[in-house]
């Protein structure tokens, strides 16, 4: 009995994680994300950078206060920005 329960659950564990996204599409999610860090390093404008990337990055940029937390970042030159050389 515990052998089969054991044999059920490795089976779920093994379908729960071959049903998610194909590696396709995983690199075109990863493109679209590229594509908008790309031009936000360019431009510093989260709408026209959502639109470029056909896609809000962020969900409520304003109710999330986005802005203010890329500034944040910028000026420390965490996440996104580790790889830009500071003034």
């Amino acid at each position: 009995m515990q052998v089969a329960a054991l044999a059920v659950f490795v089976s779920i564990c093994v379908l729960k994680e071959s049903t998610g996204r194909s590696r396709r599409e995983a690199s075109h999610e990863s493109g679209l994300k590229r594509a908008w860090h790309d031009c936000y390093l360019a431009i510093h404008n989260i709408d026209q950078c959502n639109a470029s990337a056909l896609r809000p990055i962020y969900p409520s940029p304003e109710a999330t206060q986005l802005q203010r937390k890329l500034d944040w970042l910028e000026a420390r030159g965490y996440n996104l920005f580790q790889d830009r050389k500071q003034p």
